[in-house]
């Protein structure tokens, strides 16, 4: 898209926002999130044209004794893989992923009726509207597109997908306790998965990073070799043949069917945090919320050594989240305010949200380009 590097503003579009949207009071009504399916997966490749590992794989978690030092970290890490190898579609490897798992699958488990989502959205971008409804000042912006009679397709926007890393530990810490899984060796920037649920009523599809999964039944200490030999033997590859999906004349996006579905179960967000820090537990309650994810560890160094990794649940955090449920009512309301204001602009209609401040504003997109190829977009139509 033309206006991919810049944030919408009355200067580059030649007029202010067209709304403003309000933090709405909250229900009285508990929410939960209910349902939960994984429906698909997926690692990208360093292959410079775009190539994903379908299922793909999370690295493996070590389990390795402490204290161990890492090196501070260095060089570029992405913040947006999907944006920086698909800068015009970066939902397309949701769907791409989810009806490669769905193929290869015996079960209906991961199959999804497309018309009948509500979002398409990532994780980041829930926890960006979660900042907003509890008036925090951000800075962030959300392409939406209608695709069918109700589905908003919810775009990640990045000033910069790639940054560089400096002062911090996080990535040398998941280098040195992780390992990669067979056959996702080449798989870079981090292991995505896709799920469905209900939130507030509304039929949510979610894209997220998993740092890590792990076999509870492993030995205290294990080997890499005998890790990866662990995890080879539990899986059942299909031998799905190399595709490839043409995005337009110059961009396609090749998957190569490689890793193994791992189950919820298995997952670990890993963190880490220097000693004698506080830890932000809401917001690390929510990342662990709003994927479902089950567990969160916590590396805890002192230039670099690392002296303890704790294990918290996700039920064991239940008292944030009952610090939390009167923002996540608000969120649902505020979701179905974007949806109400997304149906309006019609299917040819592209917005952006955007967060100033405490704000969040509503831009017209000076573009017609879709954020997906109309084949895909078909699938939202009921009958198409």
């Amino acid at each position: 898209m033309s206006d991919h590097h810049t944030i919408p503003s009355s200067s580059s579009r030649g007029r202010g926002p067209v709304s403003t949207l309000t933090v709405p009071a909250a229900d009285e009504e508990i929410v939960a999130i209910k349902d939960v399916r994984c429906i698909g997966s997926y690692n990208w490749t360093d292959n410079p044209s775009p190539t994903i590992l379908v299922p793909g794989s999370p690295r493996i978690w070590r389990n390795k004794q402490t204290p161990f030092t890492v090196p501070e970290d260095s060089g570029y890490q992405f913040c947006d893989q999907n944006g920086y190898r698909l800068p015009t579609t970066p939902l397309l490897p949701i769907l791409v992923a989810v009806d490669s798992v769905a193929s290869g699958s015996d079960i209906s488990s991961t199959t999804i009726d497309w018309p009948s989502v509500d979002f398409i959205i990532d994780r980041n971008g829930l926890r960006k509207l979660m900042g907003w409804v509890g008036e925090r000042k951000q800075s962030f912006r959300i392409d939406l597109q209608l695709a069918g009679e109700k589905t908003v397709l919810c775009n990640r926007w990045e000033a910069k997908t790639k940054m560089k890393t400096f002062g911090s530990y996080g990535y040398s810490f998941e280098e040195a306790i992780t390992c990669a899984a067979p056959g996702c060796e080449t798989g870079v920037g981090g292991h995505h998965r896709i799920v469905t649920y209900d939130f507030n009523g509304l039929k949510m599809v979610v894209r997220f990073e998993v740092d890590a999964c792990y076999v509870p039944e492993d030995p205290p200490l294990a080997s890499v070799d005998e890790l990866a030999t662990e995890v080879a033997s539990k899986a059942t590859l299909s031998e799905r043949p190399t595709s490839t999906h043409v995005v337009d004349e110059t961009i396609s996006l090749t998957v190569i069917a490689a890793g193994k579905s791992v189950a919820n179960e298995s997952t670990v967000e890993l963190t880490t945090r220097k000693a004698g820090n506080a830890m932000q537990w809401k917001e690390k309650y929510l990342q662990l919320y709003f994927s479902q994810t089950p567990e969160l560890f916590i590396g805890t160094q002192r230039n670099g050594c690392f002296t303890d990794v704790q294990r918290k649940t996700i039920q064991s955090l239940s008292y944030v989240g009952d610090n939390v449920q009167k923002r996540l009512r608000m969120l649902g309301k505020a979701l179905y305010a974007i949806q109400t204001l997304v149906g309006k602009s019609g299917s040819t209609g592209r917005l952006s949200l955007v967060g100033k401040d405490k704000e969040l504003l509503v831009y017209e997109r000076a573009t017609s380009d879709s954020c997906l190829p109309n084949d895909y977009l078909k699938r939202f139509v009921r009958g198409g």
